[in-house]
Protein backbone atom coordinates (compact mmCIF):
# COMPACT_ATOMS: atom_id res chain seq x y z
CA UNK A 1 0.00 0.00 0.00
CA UNK A 2 2.93 2.63 0.91
CA UNK A 3 4.63 1.76 -2.41
CA UNK A 4 1.16 2.67 -4.09
CA UNK A 5 1.07 5.76 -2.68
CA UNK A 6 4.27 6.81 -3.05
CA UNK A 7 4.44 5.90 -6.81
CA UNK A 8 1.21 8.16 -6.83
CA UNK A 9 2.62 10.88 -5.37
CA UNK A 10 5.31 10.86 -7.56
CA UNK A 11 3.23 10.73 -10.77
CA UNK A 12 1.46 13.53 -9.74
CA UNK A 13 5.26 15.28 -8.85
CA UNK A 14 5.77 14.76 -12.10
CA UNK A 15 2.92 15.76 -13.91
CA UNK A 16 3.13 19.09 -12.05
CA UNK A 17 6.56 19.37 -12.92
CA UNK A 18 6.13 19.38 -16.81
CA UNK A 19 3.22 21.72 -16.66
CA UNK A 20 5.74 23.93 -14.98
CA UNK A 21 8.48 23.17 -17.64
CA UNK A 22 5.82 23.68 -20.83
CA UNK A 23 4.65 27.40 -19.11
CA UNK A 24 7.80 28.39 -18.14
CA UNK A 25 9.71 27.59 -22.05
CA UNK A 26 6.73 29.20 -23.53
CA UNK A 27 8.06 32.43 -25.82
CA UNK A 28 7.24 34.40 -28.54
CA UNK A 29 5.67 32.99 -31.17
CA UNK A 30 6.13 33.24 -34.61
CA UNK A 31 3.76 35.05 -37.51
CA UNK A 32 4.55 35.01 -41.07
CA UNK A 33 2.91 37.72 -42.97
CA UNK A 34 1.31 35.73 -46.78
CA UNK A 35 -0.94 37.10 -49.98
CA UNK A 36 0.14 40.69 -49.45
CA UNK A 37 -1.82 42.92 -51.42
CA UNK A 38 -1.19 46.49 -52.26
CA UNK A 39 0.53 48.41 -49.55
CA UNK A 40 1.26 46.73 -46.02
CA UNK A 41 3.50 48.67 -43.50
CA UNK A 42 5.33 47.33 -40.74
CA UNK A 43 6.22 49.33 -37.68
CA UNK A 44 8.36 48.25 -34.62
CA UNK A 45 8.20 50.69 -31.99
CA UNK A 46 9.68 54.29 -33.30
CA UNK A 47 11.70 52.79 -36.12
CA UNK A 48 10.60 53.75 -39.85
CA UNK A 49 7.89 52.03 -41.66
CA UNK A 50 8.86 49.07 -43.76
CA UNK A 51 7.20 47.20 -46.50
CA UNK A 52 5.78 44.18 -45.63
CA UNK A 53 6.58 41.18 -48.31
CA UNK A 54 5.52 37.53 -48.57
CA UNK A 55 7.14 35.49 -45.91
CA UNK A 56 8.28 38.13 -43.73
CA UNK A 57 8.89 37.28 -40.15
CA UNK A 58 6.73 39.26 -37.63
CA UNK A 59 6.30 38.55 -34.19
CA UNK A 60 4.39 40.48 -31.01
CA UNK A 61 5.26 43.78 -30.29
CA UNK A 62 4.82 44.88 -34.83
CA UNK A 63 2.35 46.65 -36.23
CA UNK A 64 0.46 46.29 -39.38
CA UNK A 65 -1.30 49.05 -41.66
CA UNK A 66 -2.65 48.18 -45.23
CA UNK A 67 -3.67 51.17 -47.68
CA UNK A 68 -6.45 51.78 -49.62
CA UNK A 69 -7.01 48.32 -52.04
CA UNK A 70 -4.83 46.46 -49.73
CA UNK A 71 -4.61 43.83 -47.55
CA UNK A 72 -2.37 40.82 -45.97
CA UNK A 73 -3.05 37.19 -44.29
CA UNK A 74 -1.48 37.07 -40.98
CA UNK A 75 -0.44 33.42 -40.32
CA UNK A 76 0.41 32.30 -37.06
CA UNK A 77 2.43 29.83 -36.07
CA UNK A 78 -0.18 27.95 -33.83
CA UNK A 79 -2.14 27.14 -36.93
CA UNK A 80 -4.89 30.06 -36.44
CA UNK A 81 -4.80 33.40 -39.28
CA UNK A 82 -6.35 36.63 -39.96
CA UNK A 83 -6.96 38.74 -43.09
CA UNK A 84 -6.17 41.90 -42.38
CA UNK A 85 -8.60 44.05 -44.86
CA UNK A 86 -8.09 47.72 -46.24
CA UNK A 87 -7.19 50.94 -44.40
CA UNK A 88 -6.52 48.64 -41.05
CA UNK A 89 -4.07 49.42 -38.41
CA UNK A 90 -3.75 46.18 -36.26
CA UNK A 91 -1.11 45.92 -33.52
CA UNK A 92 0.38 42.38 -32.99
CA UNK A 93 0.05 43.09 -28.60
CA UNK A 94 1.10 39.35 -27.61
CA UNK A 95 1.85 35.98 -29.37
CA UNK A 96 3.32 33.43 -27.02
CA UNK A 97 3.07 29.55 -27.57
CA UNK A 98 5.90 26.85 -27.23
CA UNK A 99 9.21 27.30 -29.71
CA UNK A 100 9.15 24.39 -32.56
CA UNK A 101 12.14 21.85 -32.45
CA UNK A 102 11.62 21.29 -36.05
CA UNK A 103 10.26 22.58 -39.32
CA UNK A 104 6.26 22.34 -39.01
CA UNK A 105 4.38 23.00 -42.35
CA UNK A 106 0.83 24.60 -42.21
CA UNK A 107 -0.69 22.36 -44.34
CA UNK A 108 -0.18 19.29 -42.35
CA UNK A 109 -2.76 21.12 -40.31
CA UNK A 110 -5.37 20.81 -42.79
CA UNK A 111 -8.45 19.92 -40.03
CA UNK A 112 -8.51 23.19 -38.09
CA UNK A 113 -10.96 21.10 -35.77
CA UNK A 114 -7.98 19.46 -34.46
CA UNK A 115 -6.81 21.86 -32.65
CA UNK A 116 -3.45 23.67 -32.17
CA UNK A 117 -0.39 21.83 -31.43
CA UNK A 118 0.54 23.59 -28.25
CA UNK A 119 -0.37 25.77 -25.79
CA UNK A 120 -0.57 29.52 -26.70
CA UNK A 121 -1.61 33.08 -26.00
CA UNK A 122 -3.03 35.73 -28.14
CA UNK A 123 -3.83 39.66 -27.94
CA UNK A 124 -4.71 41.79 -30.75
CA UNK A 125 -5.19 45.31 -31.05
CA UNK A 126 -7.38 46.32 -34.05
CA UNK A 127 -6.84 49.98 -33.91
CA UNK A 128 -9.62 50.67 -36.79
CA UNK A 129 -10.33 48.85 -40.10
CA UNK A 130 -11.71 45.09 -40.21
CA UNK A 131 -10.27 41.73 -40.41
CA UNK A 132 -11.31 38.32 -41.11
CA UNK A 133 -10.15 35.41 -38.85
CA UNK A 134 -9.76 31.49 -39.06
CA UNK A 135 -8.82 30.53 -35.45
CA UNK A 136 -8.26 26.77 -34.64
CA UNK A 137 -9.67 25.07 -31.78
CA UNK A 138 -7.61 26.36 -28.57
CA UNK A 139 -6.33 24.49 -26.15
CA UNK A 140 -8.32 24.60 -22.72
CA UNK A 141 -5.25 26.58 -21.45
CA UNK A 142 -5.10 28.83 -24.67
CA UNK A 143 -6.14 32.68 -24.62
CA UNK A 144 -7.51 34.66 -28.14
CA UNK A 145 -8.72 38.34 -27.57
CA UNK A 146 -9.04 40.99 -30.29
CA UNK A 147 -9.83 44.10 -28.54
CA UNK A 148 -10.87 47.63 -30.79
CA UNK A 149 -11.13 51.12 -28.21
CA UNK A 150 -14.97 50.57 -28.24
CA UNK A 151 -14.92 46.83 -27.00
CA UNK A 152 -13.34 43.34 -27.21
CA UNK A 153 -14.25 39.95 -29.17
CA UNK A 154 -12.97 36.50 -27.28
CA UNK A 155 -12.40 34.09 -29.69
CA UNK A 156 -12.36 30.07 -28.56
CA UNK A 157 -11.81 28.47 -32.28
CA UNK A 158 -14.07 29.72 -34.72
CA UNK A 159 -14.82 31.84 -38.45
CA UNK A 160 -15.11 35.77 -37.34
CA UNK A 161 -15.50 38.73 -38.73
CA UNK A 162 -14.66 41.94 -36.62
CA UNK A 163 -14.45 45.57 -37.81
CA UNK A 164 -13.71 49.16 -35.96
CA UNK A 165 -14.87 52.28 -37.80
CA UNK A 166 -14.76 55.53 -36.80
CA UNK A 167 -16.33 58.26 -38.05
CA UNK A 168 -15.56 61.95 -38.47
CA UNK A 169 -18.69 63.11 -35.75
CA UNK A 170 -17.11 61.54 -32.56
CA UNK A 171 -18.94 57.94 -33.47
CA UNK A 172 -17.71 54.63 -34.04
CA UNK A 173 -19.51 51.22 -35.19
CA UNK A 174 -18.03 48.11 -33.74
CA UNK A 175 -19.31 45.10 -35.65
CA UNK A 176 -18.48 41.21 -34.85
CA UNK A 177 -19.99 38.70 -37.27
CA UNK A 178 -19.63 34.70 -36.12
CA UNK A 179 -19.60 32.76 -39.44
CA UNK A 180 -18.32 29.21 -37.06
CA UNK A 181 -17.81 28.86 -33.45
CA UNK A 182 -18.08 30.59 -30.26
CA UNK A 183 -17.77 34.25 -30.15
CA UNK A 184 -18.38 37.00 -27.27
CA UNK A 185 -18.53 40.77 -27.56
CA UNK A 186 -16.94 41.65 -24.14
CA UNK A 187 -16.43 45.88 -22.75
CA UNK A 188 -19.29 47.47 -24.52
CA UNK A 189 -21.32 46.64 -22.10
CA UNK A 190 -21.47 45.37 -18.58
CA UNK A 191 -21.79 41.84 -19.27
CA UNK A 192 -20.73 39.65 -22.16
CA UNK A 193 -22.58 39.33 -25.34
CA UNK A 194 -22.24 35.71 -26.49
CA UNK A 195 -22.70 35.94 -30.55
CA UNK A 196 -24.61 32.56 -32.38
CA UNK A 197 -23.36 31.38 -35.23
CA UNK A 198 -24.91 33.49 -38.12
CA UNK A 199 -25.49 36.50 -36.36
CA UNK A 200 -23.71 39.61 -36.07
CA UNK A 201 -23.71 42.47 -33.01
CA UNK A 202 -23.66 45.70 -34.14
CA UNK A 203 -22.52 48.47 -31.46
CA UNK A 204 -22.74 52.10 -32.00
CA UNK A 205 -20.46 54.38 -29.67
CA UNK A 206 -19.42 57.31 -28.96
CA UNK A 207 -15.57 58.00 -29.37
CA UNK A 208 -14.58 59.62 -26.19
CA UNK A 209 -11.18 60.95 -27.67
CA UNK A 210 -10.30 62.79 -30.50
CA UNK A 211 -7.80 59.82 -31.46
CA UNK A 212 -7.83 56.32 -32.29
CA UNK A 213 -6.05 55.39 -28.99
CA UNK A 214 -7.87 52.36 -27.09
CA UNK A 215 -10.99 54.53 -25.53
CA UNK A 216 -12.52 53.74 -22.18
CA UNK A 217 -15.73 51.60 -21.42
CA UNK A 218 -18.75 53.06 -22.94
CA UNK A 219 -21.99 53.71 -20.51
CA UNK A 220 -24.40 51.05 -20.39
CA UNK A 221 -25.99 50.31 -23.47
CA UNK A 222 -29.73 51.16 -24.56
CA UNK A 223 -32.40 49.25 -25.98
CA UNK A 224 -32.37 49.70 -30.10
CA UNK A 225 -35.08 48.29 -32.23
CA UNK A 226 -33.15 49.46 -35.50
CA UNK A 227 -31.09 46.86 -37.36
CA UNK A 228 -27.04 47.73 -37.86
CA UNK A 229 -25.56 48.53 -41.28
CA UNK A 230 -26.04 46.08 -44.33
CA UNK A 231 -22.11 46.03 -43.83
CA UNK A 232 -20.35 47.44 -40.62
CA UNK A 233 -17.28 48.26 -42.55
CA UNK A 234 -19.50 51.29 -44.57
CA UNK A 235 -20.96 54.28 -43.01
CA UNK A 236 -24.51 53.62 -41.53
CA UNK A 237 -25.77 55.42 -44.43
CA UNK A 238 -30.07 55.41 -45.15
CA UNK A 239 -28.99 53.03 -48.56
CA UNK A 240 -27.40 50.09 -46.25
CA UNK A 241 -30.05 48.75 -44.01
CA UNK A 242 -33.75 49.81 -43.41
CA UNK A 243 -34.89 53.22 -43.21
CA UNK A 244 -36.98 52.50 -40.17
CA UNK A 245 -34.45 50.33 -37.94
CA UNK A 246 -30.67 51.58 -39.04
CA UNK A 247 -29.27 54.03 -36.80
CA UNK A 248 -28.89 58.06 -37.45
CA UNK A 249 -27.37 58.62 -40.59
CA UNK A 250 -23.89 60.37 -41.12
CA UNK A 251 -22.38 62.11 -43.71
CA UNK A 252 -19.87 60.31 -45.68
CA UNK A 253 -16.29 61.40 -45.52
CA UNK A 254 -13.39 59.60 -47.16
CA UNK A 255 -12.79 57.37 -44.23
CA UNK A 256 -16.62 56.40 -44.12
CA UNK A 257 -17.81 56.09 -47.84
CA UNK A 258 -21.71 55.94 -47.96
CA UNK A 259 -21.81 52.25 -49.81
CA UNK A 260 -21.44 49.12 -48.47
CA UNK A 261 -18.16 47.00 -49.61
CA UNK A 262 -18.68 44.43 -51.78
CA UNK A 263 -15.52 42.44 -51.38
CA UNK A 264 -12.94 42.25 -48.74
CA UNK A 265 -10.99 45.23 -49.62
CA UNK A 266 -12.36 47.74 -47.62
CA UNK A 267 -13.14 51.43 -48.79
CA UNK A 268 -10.66 53.86 -49.60
CA UNK A 269 -8.88 56.16 -47.05
CA UNK A 270 -5.57 57.12 -45.39
CA UNK A 271 -3.44 55.12 -43.10
CA UNK A 272 -3.34 56.88 -40.68
CA UNK A 273 -6.06 57.03 -37.77
CA UNK A 274 -9.11 59.21 -38.41
CA UNK A 275 -9.06 62.29 -36.45
CA UNK A 276 -12.27 62.19 -35.00
CA UNK A 277 -14.50 64.82 -33.53
CA UNK A 278 -15.00 63.80 -29.49
CA UNK A 279 -18.80 63.76 -28.63
CA UNK A 280 -19.61 66.67 -26.32
CA UNK A 281 -21.74 63.77 -24.12
CA UNK A 282 -20.98 60.47 -24.80
CA UNK A 283 -24.69 58.69 -25.26
CA UNK A 284 -24.92 55.12 -24.45
CA UNK A 285 -24.14 52.35 -27.13
CA UNK A 286 -26.62 51.05 -29.00
CA UNK A 287 -26.49 47.88 -29.37
CA UNK A 288 -28.07 45.68 -32.68
CA UNK A 289 -28.00 41.77 -33.20
CA UNK A 290 -28.71 40.90 -36.80
CA UNK A 291 -28.39 38.16 -39.38
CA UNK A 292 -24.99 38.65 -40.95
CA UNK A 293 -25.62 40.56 -44.18
CA UNK A 294 -25.33 38.63 -47.68
CA UNK A 295 -22.32 41.28 -48.43
CA UNK A 296 -20.69 39.99 -44.94
CA UNK A 297 -20.99 36.75 -45.76
CA UNK A 298 -19.30 37.25 -49.44
CA UNK A 299 -16.20 39.07 -47.52
CA UNK A 300 -15.56 36.16 -45.22
CA UNK A 301 -16.12 33.69 -47.99
CA UNK A 302 -13.52 35.35 -50.04
CA UNK A 303 -11.48 36.11 -46.94
CA UNK A 304 -11.17 32.66 -45.64
CA UNK A 305 -10.48 31.38 -49.26
CA UNK A 306 -7.57 33.52 -49.44
CA UNK A 307 -6.06 32.33 -45.79
CA UNK A 308 -6.50 28.59 -46.67
CA UNK A 309 -4.70 29.40 -49.94
CA UNK A 310 -1.84 31.35 -47.78
CA UNK A 311 -1.59 28.55 -45.32
CA UNK A 312 -1.17 26.06 -47.76
CA UNK A 313 2.26 28.06 -48.41
CA UNK A 314 3.45 28.36 -45.27
CA UNK A 315 6.43 27.13 -43.07
CA UNK A 316 7.60 27.70 -40.14
CA UNK A 317 11.17 27.05 -39.35
CA UNK A 318 12.62 27.70 -35.68
CA UNK A 319 15.52 30.00 -34.89
CA UNK A 320 18.68 27.99 -33.51
CA UNK A 321 18.37 29.27 -30.14
CA UNK A 322 14.79 28.32 -29.81
CA UNK A 323 15.50 24.78 -31.26
CA UNK A 324 18.25 24.51 -28.71
CA UNK A 325 16.32 25.74 -26.08
CA UNK A 326 13.65 23.16 -26.59
CA UNK A 327 15.99 20.52 -27.22
CA UNK A 328 17.77 21.40 -23.33
CA UNK A 329 14.43 21.43 -22.11
CA UNK A 330 13.39 18.05 -24.06
CA UNK A 331 17.23 16.61 -22.54
CA UNK A 332 16.07 17.91 -18.89
CA UNK A 333 13.01 16.82 -18.94
CA UNK A 334 14.13 13.34 -19.93
CA UNK A 335 16.81 12.73 -17.71
CA UNK A 336 14.38 13.78 -15.07
CA UNK A 337 12.02 11.40 -16.27
CA UNK A 338 14.33 8.64 -16.28
CA UNK A 339 15.88 9.58 -13.32
CA UNK A 340 12.06 9.48 -11.33
CA UNK A 341 11.37 6.03 -13.85
CA UNK A 342 15.51 5.03 -12.22
CA UNK A 343 14.13 5.84 -8.17
CA UNK A 344 10.84 4.72 -8.53
CA UNK A 345 12.57 0.88 -10.00
CA UNK A 346 15.01 0.94 -7.28
CA UNK A 347 11.93 1.98 -5.09
CA UNK A 348 10.06 -1.48 -6.08
CA UNK A 349 12.61 -3.18 -5.82
CA UNK A 350 13.58 -2.21 -2.26
CA UNK A 351 10.12 -2.28 -1.66
CA UNK A 352 10.46 -6.74 -3.35
CA UNK A 353 13.27 -7.11 -1.69
CA UNK A 354 11.40 -6.06 1.74
CA UNK A 355 8.77 -8.10 1.32
CA UNK A 356 10.47 -11.18 0.43
CA UNK A 357 13.14 -10.63 3.01
CA UNK A 358 9.84 -10.40 5.36
CA UNK A 359 8.48 -13.46 4.20
CA UNK A 360 11.82 -15.41 4.54
CA UNK A 361 11.90 -14.65 7.79
CA UNK A 362 8.18 -15.02 8.70
CA UNK A 363 9.11 -18.98 7.62
CA UNK A 364 11.90 -19.16 9.23
CA UNK A 365 10.31 -18.22 12.61
CA UNK A 366 7.15 -20.67 12.01
CA UNK A 367 9.53 -23.10 11.21
CA UNK A 368 11.67 -22.73 14.60
CA UNK A 369 8.25 -22.31 16.57
CA UNK A 370 7.36 -25.65 14.75
CA UNK A 371 10.52 -27.35 15.75
CA UNK A 372 10.75 -26.24 19.02
CA UNK A 373 6.51 -27.41 19.54
CA UNK A 374 8.00 -30.90 18.38
CA UNK A 375 11.04 -31.12 20.25
CA UNK A 376 8.63 -30.13 23.76
CA UNK A 377 6.11 -32.75 22.73
CA UNK A 378 8.84 -35.39 22.23
CA UNK A 379 10.64 -34.80 25.39
CA UNK A 380 7.42 -34.44 27.84
CA UNK A 381 6.78 -38.02 25.77
CA UNK A 382 10.18 -39.67 26.80
CA UNK A 383 9.60 -37.59 30.33
CA UNK A 384 6.52 -39.62 30.90
CA UNK A 385 7.61 -42.76 29.24
CA UNK A 386 10.32 -42.83 31.71
CA UNK A 387 8.01 -41.90 34.16
CA UNK A 388 6.13 -44.74 33.40
CA UNK A 389 8.55 -47.47 33.32
CA UNK A 390 10.25 -46.39 36.90
CA UNK A 391 6.60 -47.40 38.44
CA UNK A 392 6.41 -50.42 36.82
CA UNK A 393 9.39 -51.39 38.25
CA UNK A 394 9.21 -50.25 41.68
CA UNK A 395 5.61 -52.47 41.08
CA UNK A 396 7.63 -55.86 40.27
CA UNK A 397 9.98 -55.58 43.19
CA UNK A 398 7.29 -55.25 45.69
CA UNK A 399 5.64 -58.32 44.17
CA UNK A 400 8.56 -60.07 44.61
CA UNK A 401 9.02 -59.26 48.12
CA UNK A 402 5.08 -60.72 49.18
CA UNK A 403 3.05 -62.44 47.98
CA UNK A 404 0.22 -60.96 45.94
CA UNK A 405 -2.66 -60.76 47.51
CA UNK A 406 -5.47 -61.34 45.82
CA UNK A 407 -8.55 -59.14 46.64
CA UNK A 408 -12.19 -61.13 46.62
CA UNK A 409 -13.65 -60.37 43.38
CA UNK A 410 -16.66 -58.17 44.61
CA UNK A 411 -20.39 -59.90 44.48
CA UNK A 412 -22.17 -58.14 42.12
CA UNK A 413 -25.27 -56.91 43.58
CA UNK A 414 -28.26 -57.37 41.60
CA UNK A 415 -30.84 -54.59 41.44
CA UNK A 416 -34.01 -55.89 42.22
CA UNK A 417 -36.34 -55.36 39.47
CA UNK A 418 -39.88 -54.46 40.94
CA UNK A 419 -42.26 -56.53 39.21
CA UNK A 420 -45.69 -55.63 39.35
CA UNK A 421 -48.07 -58.14 41.04
CA UNK A 422 -51.39 -58.35 40.15
CA UNK A 423 -53.84 -57.93 42.85
CA UNK A 424 -56.54 -61.42 42.55
CA UNK A 425 -59.66 -60.48 42.97
CA UNK A 426 -61.57 -62.87 46.18
CA UNK A 427 -64.93 -64.21 46.11
CA UNK A 428 -66.05 -64.54 49.84
CA UNK A 429 -66.32 -68.36 50.78
CA UNK A 430 -69.13 -69.59 53.16
CA UNK A 431 -67.34 -70.52 56.71
CA UNK A 432 -68.38 -74.18 57.64
CA UNK A 433 -71.04 -74.18 60.43
CA UNK A 434 -69.22 -75.55 63.53
CA UNK A 435 -69.66 -78.75 64.60
CA UNK A 436 -71.06 -79.29 68.48
CA UNK A 437 -68.66 -80.84 70.85
CA UNK A 438 -69.75 -84.23 71.87
CA UNK A 439 -72.10 -84.82 74.94
CA UNK A 440 -70.66 -87.40 77.20
CA UNK A 441 -73.70 -88.93 79.36
CA UNK A 442 -72.59 -90.70 83.16
CA UNK A 443 -73.65 -94.23 82.71
CA UNK A 444 -74.27 -96.24 86.37
CA UNK A 445 -71.65 -98.92 87.25
CA UNK A 446 -71.47 -101.94 89.79
CA UNK A 447 -69.32 -100.52 91.59
CA UNK A 448 -70.70 -97.30 92.11
CA UNK A 449 -70.52 -96.70 96.12
CA UNK A 450 -74.00 -96.44 97.73
CA UNK A 451 -75.77 -98.38 94.52
CA UNK A 452 -78.00 -100.69 96.46
CA UNK A 453 -76.77 -101.65 99.60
Amino acid sequence: MKTSVSRLILSAAMAIGLTLRAWGQIQAGQIQAASVEGQVLKLVNSAPAVPVKDGDQLTESDTITTGANSGVVLVFMNGSSVKLGANSFLAIDEFKMDPLAEDVKMADFKDRKKGEPSVSKTNLNLVYGDMVGDVRRLNKSSSYSIKTPAGAAGIRGTIFRIVFRPDANGRAFFTVSTAEGLVVMQGVTAVEIPIPVGKEVVATVDIPEASAAPAATPAAPIAAPAAAPADAAATPAAATAPAATAPAAAAPTAATPAAAPTSAAAPAATTTPVAVKPAATPSAPVIVTQDIPAATKAIIVTATTNIAAAVQQTIFTPNPKAADDKAAADDKAAADKKAADDKAAADKKAADDKAVADKKAADDKAVADKKAADDKAAADKTAADKAAAVADQAAAEKAAVAPEVVAPAATPVATPVATPVATPVTTPIPLPKPTPPPIFVPVPTALTPGAGG
